[in-house]
């Protein structure tokens, strides 16, 4: 297959965008797609799937790449696209063609090969090549930042196995909707409509597909019956142990996965407060709450502490779903991992013990509260809830979980439910 000249200009773009200035992946794609209609699917396929593995890679590549060359971004795009076999239109100079021809030639002597896993999960060196894989250190071979890896070296027990499960493929799971349809029914629905996806016994509430498919074509989600929910994240909302009646607040709720998740397990009936500090997300969170008939549901944006002392001793139920480094969904925002420092980490460790400082207080006597993250990292999850029982002793730990990235599949995430004593 040809990758035409539009193609290659539009890639190196959109790849600068999100690592040299830091822009967000999905919404750089989405934005390069709008400016292309004309493409066609069997393009934006090939771009999409280029586009993501390149940013996922681009450390390893460019490791590659630097033992022969200059690694700026034109030659990272030739380097890769050589390697999944792709034919390039030539569009450059004279001598910046010599120098591509150079770059696709090395290329050919080094085999990213896959076996069934994702994309650089191995490597054949040709010995043409002078290239020495083994030189590489573990981060590099992995694509992650020294940055990231000093972190995860104080965080991990075993840094290299995070690492690997990490950058494979995330699978594609769906939850239910139980106010409208059955796991079963849901099964044989999407059947209907030539979707592959199978239930598990390590949740209960949804499917997992056989390969990735886009999934909001399908009628079954126009009409409410599903949302796409990672397999462990649906095991939040249960983990927090919600009754039909209770009054709920969900004090992180963003775009609201886990909100509509507590209407279904509430049975839609009781009270849910879906609290945010973005307004667009809660407006987001209505639309889909109309969708699957969520009607327990109402939703209230953080402009001060006000907002959260007047619930004071108000819920039996709350969840702080905090935001964290997203260490245990790398592996579907790949562009996360060059973000993070030492310094971002230290922020996000201070807003977390804000959110359990100031928001514990709206939990009634008797009442729960989940402490949950999507992150792999111990002091984002056990040390902070520790530390938070070591100050508050009307508080204990009832339990904790801890989904290593790649556990059944699922991401990685963290989830302590503590109870109020008194």
């Amino acid at each position: 297959m040809k990758f035409y000249r539009p193609l290659l200009l539009a890639l190196i773009e959109g790849l600068k965008l999100v690592i040299d200035d830091h822009k967000i992946a999905s919404k750089v794609l989405e934005s390069i797609f709008k400016s292309n209609k004309k493409w066609g699917s069997k393009d934006r396929k090939a771009f999409a799937e280029s586009f993501y593995e390149i940013v996922k890679w681009q450390l390893l590549l460019k490791s590659i790449i630097k033992t022969r060359f200059d690694p700026d971004w034109d030659l990272l795009v030739v380097f890769y696209l050589t390697q999944k076999g792709y034919l390039i239109e030539s569009s450059h100079s004279l001598e910046r063609q010599s120098l591509f021809s150079d770059v696709i030639k090395f290329s050919k002597q080094i085999s990213l090969t896959s076996h069934g896993a994702d994309f650089g999960s191995e490597l054949e060196i040709d010995s043409k090549s002078n290239f020495e894989f083994n030189n590489l250190t573990v981060y590099e071979k992995y694509s992650f930042s020294e940055s990231l890896h000093k972190i995860a070296v104080e965080e991990l027990d075993d840094v290299e196995t995070f690492y690997k499960e990490s950058q494979k493929e995330a699978p594609l799971f769906i939850r239910a909707n139980s106010h409208l349809i059955s796991v079963n029914e849901l099964e044989n629905k999407l059947d209907d409509e030539g979707y592959s996806a199978d239930p598990s016994d390590h949740w209960p509430y949804g499917l997992r597909f056989r390969q990735k498919t886009n999934v909001f074509k399908s009628d079954a989600f126009k009409n409410g019956l599903f949302e796409v929910q990672d397999g462990g994240s649906q095991l939040i909302s249960e983990f927090l142990k919600v009754e039909p009646g209770h009054f709920i607040i969900d004090a992180c709720a963003g775009g609201g996965g886990k909100t509509l998740h507590l209407s279904n397990l509430s049975q839609n009936k009781g009270r849910i407060l879906s609290m945010d500090v973005h307004q667009w997300k809660l407006d987001e969170l209505k639309k889909r709450a109309r969708r699957n008939q969520c009607h327990n549901i109402e939703t209230r944006m953080i402009e001060s502490t006000k907002v959260i002392k007047r619930l004071k001793d108000k819920a039996d139920r709350l969840l702080l779903d905090v935001p964290c480094t997203g260490s245990g969904v790398f592996r579907r925002n790949p562009d996360a991992k060059y973000k993070w420092s030492d310094q971002s980490f230290s922020e996000i460790k201070e807003l977390q013990k804000k959110i359990l400082d100031e928001y514990n207080g709206m939990v009634k006597v008797g009442g729960k509260m989940v402490y949950s993250t999507c992150s792999a990292f111990r002091s984002e999850n056990q040390v902070c809830v520790q530390n938070f029982l070591s100050l508050n002793e009307n508080w204990a730990l009832e339990e904790e979980k801890f989904i290593s990235v790649g556990e059944n599949g699922f991401d990685g995430y963290y989830m302590a439910r503590l109870i109020r004593n008194h």
